[in-house]
């Protein structure tokens, strides 16, 4: 009954790697559409700035690829090592990164005014307002804590994911019912703000949130140096450039925060707050790069090498599907006098057509710098011949032996020991010759 026990076990495990994988590719496609939508929108709008506070044309730009770099990192993570948490922290920073960016187009492209805006765009505004960065910056902070075998240092650092957690509450509820404008679309009035009376504890909620949510990203910054000086001198290597972003990006953040929900400051410091924040936001990604091709940090060079694929082919393919919709517009508008949903639909069969030589390029420059440690030792390690003699318990494995796959040497054990058995049962049956007798030998039967 051991055999069915073992089979059951087996195909559990396999429908939660599917599931895994299933649930983790329908999450990273959610945040590729809302990029792609993104793209439709603001060539619409003939890329203008943004209406939203202190994101320009250069930062939203910034925030695309930081949202597809983390969406398409969590996504290769959370499909291959399914149970270590990190990569579904990525794969949700960036993909709720991706969906709330369209909203920024769509309410300032729908007009000033409430009445004038659409209700879904709306409400879309106010959740991103309240909830976008706080629930953003929870996710980062918590991935900064388990870092990288998705474990905390030690119980008491949990505090840290706490504080954050509820501090990222209070935040939002505080900005969700505040009186007056939306933080951050001061064009749009608040939809669901509370009476003028309750500005004052609504503000102490506020404030109180923001010191425990810097709190606990400054507790993460300093968990992960910690980390790095409880490793070992491969540990320390490996995580030398994660420990470097993440500082970098909680000192970048923690003052970003504060002038956001707890102080005012002029709009221009503000503004250079932000776009060092994204810029150190990407940082992180690149560090993991590093990381992971220098140092075999989890061993995930494959994973690596597919998000480069996966990011580049992404960021080619948008460009062109919003180079193509922008010139077919010119085109219908140059021929009409009219612009037309047909545009669209072309520009889209262009990308589809160029997908397939696009992916293969791609895929083969990352091969190319990038190509996997095991890829690389399948094609270097050579097959041993059948006719060379097995290794024995007791007789360590031959070079080519050792390069060859495991998966290799276990399906061929039984193979060799059975060829083994049948060698033996041979000799038994063939007759024993008389060795053969040396020419000094004496003849049989001679004196010597």
């Amino acid at each position: 009954m051991a055999v069915p026990s073992v089979a059951r076990r087996a195909s559990s495990r396999v429908g939660r790697i599917s599931l895994a994988k299933l649930l983790s590719a329908v999450i990273w496609m959610l945040g590729v559409g809302g990029l792609i939508v993104t793209l439709v929108l603001w060539s619409r709008q003939r890329f203008a700035d943004p209406t939203v506070t202190f994101v320009t044309g250069p930062v939203l730009v910034g925030e695309m690829i930081v949202a597809l770099a983390y969406a398409s990192v969590g996504w290769l993570l959370a499909s291959v090592r399914s149970g270590n948490p990190i990569g579904w922290l990525f794969l949700g920073m960036g993909t709720v990164t991706a969906i709330q960016l369209p909203v920024i187009l769509l309410a300032g492209d729908a007009g000033q005014a409430p009445d004038a805006v659409p209700a879904g765009a709306l409400i879309g505004a106010w959740l991103a307002s309240s909830a976008h960065l706080p629930f953003v910056g929870t996710l980062g902070i918590l991935a900064f804590l388990v870092f990288p075998d998705g474990r905390f240092v030690g119980r008491r650092w949990a505090l840290a994911a706490w504080s954050a957690a509820i501090g990222a509450v209070a935040v939002s509820f505080a900005m969700a019912l505040s009186p007056g404008r939306l933080l951050w679309y001061p064009t749009l009035a608040n939809p669901y703000a509370a009476p003028a009376w309750t500005t004052p504890l609504l503000w102490t909620i506020g404030v109180a949130g923001g010191v425990l949510f810097v709190s606990g990203l400054l507790a993460a910054g300093l968990s992960m140096v910690v980390r790095y000086q409880r490793a070992t001198q491969r540990g320390r290597l490996q995580l030398r450039w994660i420990a470097f972003a993440v500082v970098l990006l909680t000192l970048t953040a923690a003052p970003f925060l504060t002038v956001r929900y707890v102080m005012e400051v002029p709009y221009e410091v503000a503004s250079l707050l932000a776009a060092g924040l994204v810029m150190a936001a990407g940082a992180l990604p690149l560090a993991a790069a590093i990381a992971v091709l220098r140092y075999r940090l989890l061993d995930i060079d494959l994973i690596i090498n597919r998000t480069l694929v996966y990011v580049s082919l992404s960021a080619i393919l948008g460009g062109l599907l919003a180079a193509s919709s922008a010139v077919s517009q010119r085109i219908f508008v140059a021929l009409t006098g009219d612009t037309s949903d047909i545009a669209i639909v072309l520009a889209t069969l262009v990308v589809a057509g160029a997908f397939t030589p696009i992916q293969r390029a791609v895929q083969g420059v990352a091969d190319r710098y990038v190509k996997p440690a095991g890829a690389a030792t399948a094609d270097a390690a050579p097959i041993p011949p059948a006719a060379s003699a097995p290794a024995t318990a007791a007789s360590p494995p031959s070079a080519a032996e050792g390069a060859a796959p495991a998966e290799l040497n276990v399906m061929l054990r039984p193979i060799l020991a059975r060829l083994d058995q049948l060698e033996g049962r041979i000799a038994e049956v063939e007759p024993k010759r008389p060795a053969p007798r040396s020419p000094s030998a004496p003849p049989p039967g001679e004196a010597t």
